[in-house]
């Protein structure tokens, strides 16, 4: 069973492997939770540790070590935007942290015995053009300062702001916080980087995986505006797409409790347009499934990444009207795709790959330029036109670091792309490398028609909880 059948959700092997990047030496126990961006977690005395991976997100740890109950909450930004609703109020600082300090409470804590530890808040966005927007994290964090001098809530530790990620560690039968650097602290296997060749590289991206017949078959039903009707009895007919269709059709981001059973049920419950995604999605997977442990923070690390960019995407597709909901999805799917060719180079110089990237302000493509003398834009811009993608597609996945550089008429497109990318890395940390630049981003908000204010809106309303369990 390859890693991408597996049940959805993070498994034993998931934590070990994000635990092991957070710097966690104790064995992984049955009480290990990772704390998903924009939701807390509380729990009672018991063996194990609550940990949060932080990126632009704020996280905090309460807890009240008399009556053995404490949690970690992370915050996405200080409070609603615009006409934001309060579906999730726990993403916000305003609204979430009520709810935490009473949920507590419920439990057995006393307001005046909790100790608190803040972290995160990271300044992925310095240098970007317009301050306002590298200061959504600054913005978190005083009003989460804020809200804990008033209720006189002491502080055992905290560390914000800065270009590293961070992750927040609450050890639940000590009831000790710490804060650590996401960074692998295992021995480097070398000090240097051995550049693979050219012959390496093209012996990579020939011996790739293709994308399978019925992905591109689904490709060009998108495409074309077919319906997916027209797919379905073919797609019944490969098992393995079947289950995984279903998997993902179950999952939190598209089920809401249902129990989906079957690609007919999938249809009446779903609709079309999510299915033919879903179908994609689960087509694809078998792609990434020969990458390892390079990019990835966790296991299917890259895929989750993929699948988070496809999604956040389509939220910005239709909110902006600026591109087809359905095409901007499969470009955000197949952005890096060059990072499965070069994850295993990637896998042999780690972790010295790692470090060059956290705390840096260099494009992680540059570092890839740097190391290998080619970057994921580059491999991918040769494997699309390997598998005959459109110009479209290629466009993106050759110019999503620098939208600029794309073709005119797929600018609208390549710039979803980029600012879909670039609020992964920043909101979804711990899940693969990544560092994208933002010289400019200003003027690449313009080229969509987006306002700081309504991009702050889309980011309180993407359900980043459940991009975490796809």
């Amino acid at each position: 069973m390859s890693e991408f059948d597996r049940p959805i959700g993070l498994e034993k092997t998931d934590l070990l492997r994000l635990f092991r990047w957070h710097n966690l030496d104790q064995p992984l126990t049955a009480g290990c939770e990772v704390v998903t961006n924009g939701t807390f977690s509380i729990r009672t005395t018991q063996a194990g540790f609550l940990t949060a991976a932080l990126g632009s997100a704020v996280g905090l740890a309460l807890y009240d070590r008399t009556a053995g109950v404490g949690g970690i909450a992370s915050f996405l930004l200080a409070r609603p935007v615009g006409s934001q609703h309060t579906e999730q109020p726990e993403k916000f600082v305003e609204t979430g942290l009520p709810l935490f300090i009473a949920e507590l409470q419920a439990k057995g804590a006393e307001i005046d015995r909790l100790e608190a530890a803040v972290a995160g808040g990271s300044l992925q966005l310095q240098g970007a053009s317009c301050n306002d927007l590298g200061q959504w994290s600054e913005f978190a964090v005083d009003a989460l300062m804020e809200q804990l001098s008033k209720r006189r809530i002491p502080l055992a530790a905290i560390e914000v702001g800065g270009l590293r990620p961070l992750s927040l560690l609450l050890d639940t039968c000590s009831w000790t916080a710490s804060i650590e650097l996401m960074e692998d602290r295992s021995p480097p296997a070398a000090s240097k980087v051995t550049a693979p060749t050219s012959g390496q590289v093209d012996h990579a991206i020939e011996t790739t995986q293709p994308i399978p017949q019925i992905a591109l078959n689904i490709l060009a039903l998108l495409e074309e505006g077919g319906k997916f009707t027209s797919l379905a009895d073919q797609v019944k007919q490969d098992q393995v797409i079947t289950a995984k269709i279903l998997r993902f059709s179950n999952s939190p981001l598209y089920s809401s409790g249902r129990d989906i059973t079957s690609i007919d049920r999938a249809m009446v419950f779903l609709g079309e347009n999510s299915l033919t995604e879903i179908a994609l999605s689960a087509a694809i997977s078998s792609s990434f499934a020969e990458s390892g442990v390079g990019y990835g923070l966790m296991k299917g690390g890259l895929f989750k990444h993929a699948l988070a960019v496809a999604h956040l995407a389509k939220v910005l597709a239709l909110e902006t009207r600026m591109a087809e909901a359905g095409i901007a999805y499969t470009a955000g799917l197949l952005h890096d795709i060059g990072k499965i060719v070069l994850d295993r180079f990637v896998a042999n110089s780690l972790p010295f790959f790692y470090r060059q990237g956290v705390g840096s302000s260099k494009d992680y493509a540059e570092i890839e330029r740097e190391l290998f003398d080619t970057d994921h834009l580059e491999v991918g811009f040769r494997l699309a036109q390997r598998w005959h993608l459109s110009e479209s597609l290629t466009e993106v996945i050759a110019h999503h670091h620098w939208p600029e550089q794309a073709a005119t008429a797929h600018l609208p497109l390549v710039h979803l792309i980029y600012l879909a990318d670039l609020l992964s890395s920043c909101y979804l940390a711990g899940v693969e490398m990544e560092n994208i630049n933002t010289e400019g981003l200003e003027e690449r908000l313009e080229a969509i028609g987006l306002q700081t204010e309504k991009l702050l809106e889309i980011i309180g309303k993407v359900p980043w909880k459940n991009l975490m369990y796809l």
